[in-house]
């Protein structure tokens, strides 16, 4: 029997001819590294702007009547907006000669969930109205930075129109996501005074504090540029914010403070967050400026036609 031998020749490779190899496997894991990153890049931030109006406003439903929630002083009114839809306010009479604050709410709740903050202004003498935003409590459709302006705008019709109020009898009051409202109002209407609480200077400055990664001002359809539109307004400012606020930081209001055209002031609180404000405090300082803004409007007048 012939044994057959088989001979292997083999040779090991050497480090320079190993190392092109080993560069294309680190290459081709870079590459793959690089890609899935994109891909979840792309996903969040798609996922970000097709459902950026459920991430910016947030309505809640449920709104009950005025009665339900302890204020049997107020009016359950229907108003209905250039585009046909049907929106929920309520409204409180005014103490005789008393301003009326038009009352732009926030993100969180409904006006319902409010109610205690209307009786502790109503306490001061104020009358109140406020709008529920279309997509909020009862009010049809769904929420959008136009649409909202469009509310404002039917509701302070009603005001001037329906109840026979001058401007000058209106104090425009925007609370967090309202401020935005409350601005774009102020522009549009010489009232008596401009109240913000908790204010931010855009939507889009908001959104970069909470996505910094990610391209916000390309993406976003609702911007309420408020820092770009309050050097508009013509009526006395006062704006307050705390420096607990997490989720508007403090910055916003110093920042639209600094961009308003006076007459204007800023209370800031040490104590309070964005969601924790003590009624009375906000009420005792609103009831201050209020009684003050006219005559501080006519006292910057003078001190400017003195310059010119």
């Amino acid at each position: 029997m012939t044994k057959t031998t088989i001979v292997i020749d083999y040779k090991p490779k050497s480090q320079e001819e190993e190392a092109p190899c080993a560069k294309v496997k680190i290459w081709d894991m870079f590459k793959y590294g690089m890609t899935t990153i994109c891909l979840i890049y792309a996903t969040i931030f798609a996922y970000l702007y097709f459902n950026q109006r459920n991430i910016v406003f947030l309505p809640s439903k449920g709104l009950l009547t005025p009665q339900a929630y302890d204020l049997d002083i107020a009016q359950d009114i229907t108003l209905t907006t250039d585009d046909k839809l049907l929106l929920t306010a309520w409204h409180i009479k005014a103490d005789e000669d008393q301003k009326t604050i038009l009352y732009f709410h926030g993100n969180a709740g409904h006006i319902g969930n409010r109610s205690e903050k209307f009786k502790t202004f109503h306490r001061r003498g104020f009358g109140i109205f406020a709008v529920s935003y279309r997509g909020f409590g009862n009010s049809q459709g769904k929420p959008t930075e136009q649409g909202l302006y469009t509310d404002a705008r039917t509701a302070m019709n009603y005001l001037l129109n329906e109840l026979n109020l001058k401007p000058s009898d209106i104090v425009i009051y925007g609370e967090s996501l309202g401020t935005g409202v409350a601005v774009q109002m102020a522009t549009e209407y010489h009232t008596h005074a401009l109240i913000l609480e908790a204010p931010y200077t855009s939507i889009v400055n908001v959104a970069k504090h909470r996505y910094p990664y990610l391209p916000i001002s390309l993406a976003l359809k609702d911007r309420f540029e408020s820092i770009d539109k309050i050097g508009s307004v013509a009526s006395p400012i006062f704006i307050m914010h705390g420096h607990k606020d997490r989720i508007i930081p403090i910055s916003n209001g110093m920042a639209l403070l600094e961009a308003a055209k006076a007459p204007k002031e800023g209370k800031f609180f040490d104590n309070f967050g964005h969601l924790n404000f003590d009624f009375d405090v906000l009420a005792d300082n609103t009831r201050n400026f209020v009684d003050r803004a006219g005559t501080m409007l006519v006292t910057e007048t003078v001190k400017t036609n003195a310059q010119n």
